[in-house]
């Protein structure tokens, strides 16, 4: 069992992420890779970084390449390459069309501790 339950690629609008597979109200993780040559290479290498950390989730080795990244605010990681990994969520709906984090102790403690997780 991995930190947390299991752990898969989602898909949404901006790419992939990684999220519990049983849908708890829980954080998850956006992962955005490094400005590659074109496109497809960065779509490639984001999607590559969301299988290593939903692995090390899952319980696997923690990915080489998280060494190379910074802590930055409560929720993020970041290179100077460019890719960041940041814990977001979960979202609640709001009166507007979109979708806001959830800002109760409880939410934004989790994600301190998912992005601690994977930092340390």
């Amino acid at each position: 069992m991995g930190f947390w339950g299991s752990w898969t690629i989602g898909e949404t609008e901006d790419g992939p992420i990684v999220c519990l597979t049983n849908g708890d109200a829980k954080p998850h993780v956006s992962v955005y890779a490094d400005k590659a040559i074109n496109e497809a290479r960065e779509q490639r290498d984001q999607r590559l970084m969301c299988e290593e950390i939903a692995a090390f989730l899952n319980g696997g080795k923690r990915p080489a390449w998280v060494s190379d990244l910074d802590r930055f605010g409560e929720f993020g990681l970041f290179s100077p390459c460019g890719s960041y990994v940041i814990a977001t969520g979960p979202y609640v709906s709001s009166d507007s069309d979109e979708f806001e984090w959830d800002e109760s102790e409880e939410a934004v403690a989790n994600r301190k501790e998912l992005i601690g997780h994977i930092f340390k």
